[in-house]
């Protein structure tokens, strides 16, 4: 634990004194006459060794905040959203790791943290390999299906053993070509931890299914001439009960498998000597989730309700549940889980000194998502880079970091210092 120290000087005699506050809290001092109330101490000016330096902690309570901005626009990201989207389709598909560079390049040049704006500095070469790899396991899929379902199996339980490293590659390459005020940040996770939070979900979800498949349909003609008919129904039917069985109970698992996921990412950023300890546990992440499905049934309900009141006819109950329905499933839910998963993995990460905070609303993001859907549909999928815009401005701009100590002295001491993640949180 961090050694806090304070200095103050006893009116009246003169005698500038030292107290040390040890891991329990405890007041010691030479001079027993000397012993003042911890009201006292925690009144005074008071620092904390932290990245190897003696930071002075604000007064009291106070927090410093370093506030995020956004500055692109959606006119300017159309320019370079329509280009690389023109180069992508007439390259078929090879030029997406240069559009993903550009794309990077903009949203973070164009986002301001405490005023300094963030850089991306990697290469598109560098991108290419991976895009490759995922391409090619992709054909081979489709090949070996066309083949045999068997082969297919094999295909797709090596992309489950090989996607995590990919996966961590791109996280390793991300955060290290990204920089804030001259400093790199870096990714500091494990392969194996990499592999339990990212392989292990999609083994559990593709294996079983292409098995299924496999099982099922491995050799059925699906020509509508075959005598066989009823025999192909009743695979298809069987394929597709064991298909649901292996999705309704991944789902379940779903909530668990993103909380691995958020705390090994969040646990393994680093920036020069700054490291975060995550606290949410999957409980939390499971409460949103049933939330989220508990008000799905509940504005369900409300939309039949007054649909079946309606005195207008049928086509009324239709027009009613076909408009809650597309607020409900594609809305509201997506918006409640996005945000309310923001707000409990960033604010329930922190440093000794460090915290960020986030205050994003799900009602705002569901107007936002509600807008971007409406014009999206009229302009033929054309507001796509507006509407990316838009959702960026609002999702960094809810957040903001909470700092302990002066921000100019925390930075320099974080960009010479090395820490171990801490177990406590800043106030």
């Amino acid at each position: 634990m961090a050694t806090i120290v304070t200095k103050f000087t006893k009116k009246g005699v003169g005698m500038s004194q030292t107290i040390e506050l040890g891991a329990l809290g405890r007041i010691e001092s030479t001079d027993v006459a000397s012993r003042v109330k911890a009201s006292r101490v925690q009144s005074a000016s008071e620092s904390v060794v932290e990245f190897g330096h003696a930071l002075e902690l604000l007064p009291g309570k106070e927090t410093a905040r370093i506030r995020i901005r956004f500055t692109g626009s959606g006119s300017e990201y159309f320019r370079i959203w329509i280009h690389s989207l023109l180069l992508t389709v007439c390259t078929l598909g090879i030029y997406l790791p240069w559009a993903r560079v550009r794309r990077l390049n903009y949203f973070y040049s164009h986002t301001r943290v405490g005023g300094h704006v963030l850089g991306f500095h990697g290469e598109s070469k560098q991108m290419l390999s991976g895009w490759l790899v995922v391409s090619a396991f992709l054909a081979a899929y489709f090949a070996l299906s066309a083949w045999s379902m068997w082969a297919a199996v094999i295909a797709v339980a090596a992309f489950s053993a090989i996607w995590p490293l990919l996966w961590w590659s791109s996280m390793r390459f991300r955060l290290a070509n990204t920089s804030w005020r001259g400093m790199r940040f870096h990714f500091s996770g494990s392969r194996q931890g990499a592999w339990l939070a990212v392989g292990v979900p999609t083994a559990l979800l593709l294996i079983p299914l292409v098995l299924a498949q496999a099982v099922y349909l491995d050799g059925v003609s699906f020509n509508s001439s075959n005598p066989n008919a009823t025999d192909v129904a009743t695979a298809i039917l069987a394929f597709f009960k064991v298909a649901g069985s292996v999705v309704a109970i991944w789902l379940l698992a779903l909530p668990y498998f993103m909380h691995r996921i958020k705390v090994y990412q969040l646990g393994n950023y680093r920036l020069g000597g700054l490291t975060m300890g995550v606290l949410p546990t999957p409980t939390q992440a499971y409460a949103i989730m049933f939330k989220a499905i508990g008000l799905v049934f509940a504005i369900a309900f409300v939309a039949f309700l007054i649909g079946a009141g309606t005195a207008k006819g049928r086509e009324a109950l239709i027009l009613l549940i076909g408009v809650a329905c597309l607020l409900v499933v594609i809305i509201w839910p997506r918006a409640y889980i996005v945000a309310s998963l923001q707000n409990l993995y960033w604010s329930g990460s922190s440093s000794r000194l460090v915290r960020p905070q986030s205050y994003l609303s799900a009602f705002e993001l569901a107007g936002l998502f509600l807008k971007n859907l409406v014009l999206g549909v009229f302009t033929l999928g054309l507001y796509w880079p507006f509407a990316a815009i838009e959702t960026w401005r609002l999702r960094v701009e809810s957040m903001h970091w909470k700092s302990r100590a002066e921000v100019e002295a925390l930075i320099d001491a974080i960009a010479q210092g090395e820490t171990e993640p801490a177990s406590h949180r800043a106030d």
